[in-house]
């Protein structure tokens, strides 16, 4: 069986129909004869685990092959037998771009060439930082409340009613002293430690007015003969909180490539690791070919992070799905990039 589909008499070449779209070009040649060649050829095309060539069918003229783009390969073929006689139809698809298993996977293309067979998908999605750790990716708007909470002498104000009901003169009391006063080691504490009290302790309207001033005060640090508080990162934190808002919504880039082949993939060659970082169009990240935005309204320079791939069988194809996530602010440490100066050998 193996070489009657070589056979150049029991078969020919009846029409080659092709097709252009998105994904690449396709093709679908008929060819007619007996049918037990038919068959033959159309299980080689099936069995084959490096690619059968679409153009490597017998008896396909020079004019036909002139049409099909190299590496062209044969995906599913269908026999048509319809019980007349030895006669029969194979139908033969052909699809440019498509791999076998076998092949590195990568994402492939130029700067602005979509590979065959090859989708993307780019879209912002949201992610929450919650306001302990400020506005981060944003320049100039980034600051850590769990750093020691500075200024601690500043000796907050508020008023005090006589028994009357008038106010009289200020009392200051320090806010360590305040601090303290609610069962805290205030030299130990955090800015956000600090910001927690003033939320959610369970303490006097006046230590909360108290806490309230310092944590409001933010130019103090500029200017230490004036009177201090906490800094613009408190000041900041307390405003949102008085507004209902304990997160920051930021809106990330997130691209998406799948890649189609015919048998199951079997290399992972090109493919970015899981952790690995880089900038569009280089090496780790995503091709400059998906549309990944470079750089935000200030020029700051986007990294990508990579999920690394996924592979998936959809019933007809293995499709093959490679997703980075970007940032504009990347802390390597924390995001973890295990093949940036330790790849193994």
């Amino acid at each position: 069986m193996s070489a009657t589909h070589l056979s150049t008499v029991n078969y020919d070449v009846k029409s080659l129909t092709k097709e252009w779209s998105a994904t690449g070009r396709k093709f679908a040649v008929v060819i007619n004869g007996k049918r037990e060649s038919l068959d033959a050829l159309g299980d080689a095309i099936a069995d084959s685990t490096t690619g059968y060539a679409l153009t490597s069918i017998p008896n396909m003229s020079a004019q036909m092959q002139t049409l099909i783009p190299t590496g062209t390969v044969c995906r599913t073929p269908r026999l048509e037998y319809k019980g007349e006689g030895d006669m029969a139809e194979l139908l033969v698809v052909g699809e440019q771009g498509l791999a076998e298993g076998g092949s590195t996977i990568g994402t492939g293309g130029g700067d602005m060439e979509v590979p065959p067979n090859t989708t993307t998908r780019f879209v912002y999605e949201p992610n929450d930082v919650a306001l302990a750790y400020g506005l981060p990716f944003r320049p100039g708007m980034k600051w850590d409340l769990t750093i020691q909470a500075p200024n601690l002498d500043f000796m907050c104000e508020y008023q005090s009613l006589n028994e009357d009901g008038i106010s009289t003169t200020a009392n200051l009391i320090s806010i360590e002293q305040v601090l303290k006063n609610v069962g805290y080691i205030a030299t130990n504490m955090s800015l956000m430690a600090v910001c927690n009290v003033w939320e959610a302790g369970q303490i006097t309207e006046q230590y909360k007015a108290a806490i309230f001033n310092y944590l409001w005060a933010d130019h103090g640090l500029a200017d230490p003969g004036s009177w201090q508080g906490g800094g613009a990162g408190s000041a900041e934190y307390v405003r949102r909180i008085l507004r209902g808002t304990t997160s920051y919504r930021f809106w990330i880039p997130h691209v998406t490539v799948t890649t189609r082949y015919r048998t199951l993939p079997q290399s992972l060659t090109d493919v970015p690791k899981p952790g690995e970082i880089g900038e569009a169009g280089e090496d780790g990240g995503p091709p400059g070919w998906t549309n990944a935005p470079y750089e935000d309204k200030w020029t700051n320079i986007f990294s990508y992070w990579s999920s690394g791939p996924q592979v998936e069988f959809s019933g007809e194809f293995y499709v093959v799905e490679q997703q980075w996530q970007g940032f504009l602010d990347f802390d390597e440490d924390l995001y973890n990039q295990p093949y940036k100066d330790n790849k193994p050998e």
